[in-house]
């Protein structure tokens, strides 16, 4: 049996495929991250609108129990409740006492829409203090709505719909 001689010639590979090869990582890597993003945002929106579906409920039920009636402001930014207070004539006060009644904001990416008392409410782009457009009542009554928070574009996201009644619900949208 004859052995073939190789020599001293090493092999490499050449600057052009590893350049290939880098700029196929990289485009996995983009297809990655923008899949991820899209799963984040996902989770983001759910979130929000969780904590937001919980915080009118809250509402809801801390006007029944204080007997009081409460107001939600709602802009592009956040959402806060007032306390109306029967004060030279009556005025909306922000609530006080735990740090649940501060001022709680959306994502940045969240885009919503409220559609309040059957009209549709254009959304001041931050809490302009005092201009709640959702009403609690300590009947358990509350100011008809739709809240609608998707991202532009898109038609995933989710609805918040409550009744005179004082029904609450959330609903994906599709």
């Amino acid at each position: 049996m004859q052995r073939l001689a190789i020599g001293n010639k090493q092999q490499a590979y050449t600057l052009v495929e590893l350049l290939v090869v880098i700029f196929i990582i990289g485009i996995v890597s983009g297809f990655i991250l923008l899949r991820t993003g899209s799963v984040s945002f996902t989770r983001d929106l759910a979130h929000a609108t969780r904590n937001l579906h919980n915080y009118i409920e809250i509402s809801q039920t801390q006007a029944i129990l204080q007997s009081v009636v409460l107001g939600m402001e709602i802009s592009q930014q956040g959402y806060r409740v007032y306390e109306y207070v029967e004060i030279d004539g009556g005025r909306w006060q922000a609530m006080q006492g735990s740090s649940f009644w501060k001022q709680q904001q959306f994502p940045d990416t969240v885009i919503l829409e409220l559609f309040a008392d059957y009209k549709s409410m254009l959304l001041p782009a931050a809490i302009e203090a005092n201009r709640p457009q959702i009403i609690f009542l300590p009947s358990g009554e509350v100011t008809p709505f739709v809240i609608s928070l998707y991202r532009q574009g898109d038609n995933e996201g989710y609805e918040i719909i409550g009744n005179l009644a004082g029904d609450i619900i959330v609903r994906e949208l599709e």
